[in-house]
């Protein structure tokens, strides 16, 4: 770290030790001055975080897409004050990682600006704490006005589908999804043996753990006025490990190696495959008028690697979200995946839900290519990746004694990838402020436009992935579930 840097990180972290602000303090225009401040600071730096939709006229409140579908449930001064804590809880986590990606010299800066609205009190985050309660004081006798600018990110771009002729364009590429899934399905009815190599397979295991109670700790999580399932820190730890899988790789090369992102090469962000990670992050979803939880697995690749000269599917980085769905009683109700560009989402149910009728249009129905099989206590599904496209070709509850050998990946928090350190000590987010990661964009994007996704096939944050290219819609979508499955009688 140079000298200039390393005395304005010292003007910082000094801050930190100046008396908090109470919250009798933090006048409404004083406060609005401070957030107008900091949003133009994270705009000219480039740092700002995508995962969640600010909502406009209220900048200490974030949405995410689950809770603005929730928004005609908050029929009660409790219900709505709940609510808000929620979205009060999403921006203060994000603008903490924001305010942490912010350059030496732009932060410093930031500090002085505070200084001079609060004189003597520089705890930036302490002080947006303060200050949400106060607007939100002044907000609050309005909260039918809040409720309206509640929405969630969009990623389809209608302008693009009308310049791209969508109606019509939309046939050829509805025919090329179906042969795409034409294709998986015959992979599927193949022997594993035919699909992979076992003399190359690597095993990749979750940590032990003991046994838990997963029906109990939904219901006390569940102890809040929406009935929103919100387990402590300790609690989803332990889901997580409950509910994490095996990964059985066929592994050609070391783009087909799992690792951790790294950026202690000069600030240049790779994948560090001497050691496996997994990153986790929790989700909510809506069936018959009850929240359901859901775990989501993030698993990193370092490319996938192209075929050839004019392969427009390969590039830098891949990976794949495998995401478990809990039903109330703590069993898996669902299993489905996807590669972080929002691509190949396939659905795999417990023998609990039945597809419904495929929908007549085009649009994309929710393509199970097997039944998930049943686990008995204690047991890990596993996830078999076919090397290189890393395409999940198989779901199984049983490793083959051939690939037995197995290596213990360690689980990390998704917000990681949002604020990653430098060897010098400043942070980056590996995302950009439009939700993409830098340097992955895929030659599909320039004939899947008219789709309307911003570049197609290039890796995304969480809240961005479009999984339909035909239709819209969203890999959080609350309402996924319930439009594309039924309960079981």
């Amino acid at each position: 770290m140079n000298p200039l840097s390393f005395g304005c990180a010292v003007l910082v972290i000094a801050s930190l030790w100046c008396a908090p602000l109470s919250a009798n303090a933090a006048g409404e225009p004083d406060c609005r001055r401070l957030y107008e401040e900091i949003d133009r600071a994270i705009h000219g730096a480039g740092v700002g975080d995508a995962q969640e939709a600010k909502v406009n006229g209220y900048p200490y409140l974030r949405s995410n897409r689950f809770l603005a579908s929730i928004v005609k449930d908050v029929d009660s001064d409790q219900r709505f004050d709940f609510f808000l804590q929620q979205l009060m809880a999403l921006d203060q986590r994000a603008r903490r990682l924001e305010l942490s990606n912010l350059p030496p010299l732009a932060l410093a800066d930031l500090v002085r600006t505070q200084r001079q609205i609060f004189p003597s009190l520089m705890d930036i985050n302490a002080v947006l704490g303060d200050c949400a309660h106060s607007l939100l004081a002044v907000d609050r006798v309005r909260p039918e006005a809040i409720k309206r600018n509640i929405r969630a990110p969009e990623s389809y771009s209608v302008f693009k589908r009308l310049l791209g002729f969508y109606p019509v364009t939309a046939i050829a590429f509805s025919r090329g999804i179906r042969k795409f899934q034409r294709e998986m399905s015959e992979t599927f009815r193949k022997t594993l043996s035919g699909v992979v190599r076992y003399g190359d397979v690597l095993i990749y295991v979750p940590q032990t753990f003991e046994p838990i109670d997963v029906a109990l700790i939904l219901h006390n999580a569940s102890d809040n006025p929406l009935r929103i399932p919100l387990p402590g820190p300790a609690e989803l730890a332990q889901l997580f490990n409950q509910f994490a899988p095996n990964f059985a790789i066929d592994t050609r090369g070391d783009f087909d190696r799992p690792g951790a992102f790294d950026r202690s090469d000069g600030g240049r962000t790779h994948i560090d495959t001497t050691s496996a990670k997994i990153y986790t992050l929790m989700s909510h979803t809506r069936l018959k008028g009850q929240t359901l939880l859901q775990l989501n697995y993030a698993i990193w690749f370092s490319e996938r690697p192209k075929k050839g000269k004019f392969d427009a599917l390969g590039g830098a980085l891949d990976g794949l979200v495998w995401r478990v769905t809990l039903a109330l009683d703590g069993q898996p109700l669902l299993y489905d995946t996807i590669h972080p560009c929002g691509c190949y989402h396939l659905f795999f149910p417990s023998d609990k839900l039945r597809a419904k009728r495929r929908h007549p249009s085009l649009q994309e129905h929710a393509y199970v290519p097997q039944i998930a099989p049943r686990l008995d206590p204690g047991e890990h599904p596993t996830v078999w990746v076919e090397s290189g496209t890393h395409y999940i070709v198989r779901l199984t509850k049983t490793v083959p004694e051939a690939t037995r050998s197995a290596m213990r990946y360690e689980l990390a928090d998704y917000d990681q990838l949002r604020s990653l350190p430098h060897t010098d000590g400043a942070r980056q987010s590996l995302f950009r402020p439009d939700g993409l990661i830098e340097g992955t964009a895929r030659g599909e994007r320039l004939f899947f436009w008219p789709m309307g996704i911003a570049s197609a096939g290039a890796m995304r944050q969480w809240g961005h992935h479009a999984t339909a290219f035909v239709g819209m819609r969203h890999f959080d979508d609350p309402d996924l579930i319930e439009k594309a499955f039924e309960i079981v009688p």
